[in-house]
């Protein structure tokens, strides 16, 4: 990138340090290093600083500065392979992922503390994940995270402007901003679900994401819970405590849900993180937002199993499917029932996959080229040819084409 720009003769030397610094960033990588162009010098009014001055004393002359128009020619250095920022890992190994970034390996969230690039191991408040176009992750440390993403504070065309405004960069070297503290005070896991499960029952589930895409919908369910659990005294933890006053805490489901989410063999970044912390003796402010998860995915997981075990008990009580007549004759189907329609996509264009069972539980297949034939779940009765004699899950099928409903 190559670009122009404005700055006050008297801060030039400044910048150059910071350009001189930013290529040794550059030399460290191998890359491309900045070139500053001086182009000339103009002097101008500074209106703010003159009207300042009027104010004591109406006579006052212009205020005047020299500006230096320079010539920037860089980019921020960075590392080639394309990386990009994959998540963030804190002490406790609970991962902090980007949106839509791959799962992070446990291999890599048992290193943490660890940097592949400058092969430093020591307990950080942070370690980072990467990865380059390949999809090949690294751990990274804070100092060298810049290496790979390329540093704010070493951007060559933002550095004029803190100088111009003299402004202190300060992200090199700045702690992280830990997102709540509440002091040291923590809770038991169970404590953190019990506090969740009342605020679920008085206000219904709202998760933080949900809620920041959507404003007005709602106060987040974890805020409601790190009030109750963390505040002393105020009117949002008066209402709350309101609120829940009269619910009946449900002991045995809250505890089901804690058991579900430590014994969970997941191996998701999210599974992983709510298993750590239900594990642990106790949970922090910071994290509450994962334990409160606890309880809706416990939920839908126990409603997944439900479904599961029905549809696996409903094929275990059907009755045996057998054939129906023989390949090419045509045949009268009656009481079929459309169990399920899917469309299929080919060269030839749309098509559509027709589950059928007849009165004596029969399974017939049909692949037809429109989708008005009856709707899922209906009945009818038709005629069709029969195409082929199958077998699918250990299940005799009859295919069939030409098919014609007749009522």
């Amino acid at each position: 990138m190559n670009k122009e720009y404005a700055v006050l003769t008297s801060k030039l030397g400044d910048l150059q340090k910071r350009l001189k610094r930013i290529n040794k960033v550059a030399g460290k990588l191998g890359v491309t290093p900045i070139t500053l162009t001086a182009l000339g010098t103009y002097v101008e009014v500074d209106r703010d600083a003159t009207v300042k001055a009027r104010r004591d004393n109406p006579d006052a002359p212009d205020v005047l500065r020299e500006r230096t128009t320079i010539q920037i020619e860089g980019e921020t250095p960075k590392l080639d392979g394309g990386y990009t920022f994959v998540a963030r890992i804190d002490p406790d190994g609970i991962v902090f992922g980007a949106p839509d970034a791959p799962d992070v390996p446990d291999a890599l969230v048992d290193r943490r503390g660890s940097c592949d690039h400058c092969h430093l191991d020591r307990k950080r408040t942070a370690t980072f994940v990467v990865a380059d176009a390949d999809g090949n992750m690294a751990l990274v440390g804070r100092n060298c995270l810049g290496d790979f993403l390329g540093a704010f504070a070493n951007d060559p065309h933002s550095v004029w402007k803190y100088l111009e405004d003299w402004e202190i960069l300060t992200s090199e070297g700045a702690n992280e901003a830990t997102f709540g503290s509440a002091g040291d005070v923590m809770h038991s896991p169970l404590d953190v679900l019990t506090a969740t499960y009342q605020v679920i029952r008085a206000y219904g589930w709202l998760g933080a994401g949900v809620a920041y895409q959507n404003p007005g919908l709602g106060t987040p369910t974890a805020a409601h819970v790190r009030t109750l659990l963390h505040d002393t005294d105020g009117k949002r933890l008066a209402d709350i405590k309101r609120d829940i006053a009269s619910i009946k805490i449900d002991t045995d489901r809250i505890e089901s849900a804690l058991e579900w989410a430590r014994t969970n063999d997941g191996k998701s970044d999210y599974i992983r993180n709510i298993r750590t912390l239900a594990n642990g003796d106790a949970v922090g402010y910071k994290h509450i937002g994962f334990v409160a998860s606890i309880i809706p995915a416990y939920d839908k997981s126990v409603q997944w199993e439900t479904e599961r075990f029905e549809k696996a008990k409903a094929k275990a009580d059907r009755p045996e499917s057998n054939w129906i007549g023989k390949v090419g004759e045509r045949v009268t189907i009656l009481g079929a029932r459309l169990d399920s329609m899917r469309e299929l996509y080919s060269d030839w264009g749309v098509s559509f996959l027709l589950k059928f069972t007849d009165a004596s539980g029969n399974d017939i297949t049909w692949f037809a080229s429109r989708d008005d034939i009856c709707e899922v779940g209906e009945t009818v009765d038709m005629k069709a040819t029969i195409k082929r004699l199958d077998t699918y899950n250990n299940r005799k099928q009859t295919i069939v084409n030409r098919a014609k409903v007749v009522n």
